[in-house]
């Protein structure tokens, strides 16, 4: 059957089944609910995210990268298929390269042929990618870093495909940004603990506690 503007039915059900299968991947990047990212610790947060990028996405490397505090560096954080980049420390300024830029410009960036684009870091050539997707991590409206994927076959990533990787990228940033605050309020917390016992100390030396930690007077020497 053909419907108004050439559409078929056959199309009709292919899309039908395209929205579905779009459906059954949103719904396993949502099994990483906040509950989750709650109980589990960020290292381990992290490495489901990874394992579900990959296999939702069906990418062949996803790597994630931290702005540096000073702000003016991407610093590789975590990775599969690509862990050289973690293990050589891979830096990229912002503002510079594939991943320089989508943090940048807060926004996503696609790269069908990465022998044909601005990339800085090597890496991404030598291991044979050839198509990349980005998105940058958001809190509050700021980027903190990017999350990218890339395919060792010439790759269209789409619309959705973004939206996928957005989504992940929303819930990998909380987990980040949740680990942090932990950390801040753990070193304040010890900071707290230890400024209190340095306060317990110096009450300990004060004169009348000295002279009690002395023990009693010598006897006077009478001639």
């Amino acid at each position: 059957s053909v419907f108004a503007g050439g559409f078929t039915l056959e199309a009709a059900e292919e899309a039908r089944l395209e929205a579905e299968n779009l459906s059954r991947r949103l719904s396993a990047l949502q099994r990483m609910t906040d509950a989750a990212l709650a109980r589990y610790s960020v290292d381990e947060v992290i490495t489901q995210s990874l394992n579900r990028v990959r296999e939702v996405l069906r990418v062949d490397t996803v790597a994630i990268l931290l702005l540096e505090t000073a702000g003016d560096e991407l610093v590789a954080w975590a990775a599969q298929g690509l862990e050289e980049e973690v293990e050589l420390g891979v830096r990229i300024p912002v503002g510079k390269g594939f991943a320089g830029r989508i943090v940048a410009e807060n926004k996503p960036r696609i790269v069908r042929d990465v022998s044909q684009a601005d990339v800085y870091n090597p890496l991404l050539r030598n291991k044979g990618i050839k198509s990349l997707l980005g998105v940058p991590l958001i809190i509050e409206g700021r980027p903190i870093g990017v999350l990218h994927v890339g395919k060792l076959e010439f790759t269209d990533f789409t619309g959705e495909n973004v939206r996928l990787l957005e989504l992940a990228a929303d819930r990998i940033a909380l987990a980040i940004e949740n680990a942090r605050l932990h950390e801040e309020q753990t070193a304040a917390l010890a900071e707290a603990e230890a400024a209190a016992v340095r306060f317990g100390n110096v009450r300990l030396r004060q004169p009348g506690d000295l002279a009690e930690a002395a023990g009693p007077a010598a006897p006077e020497v009478t001639r």
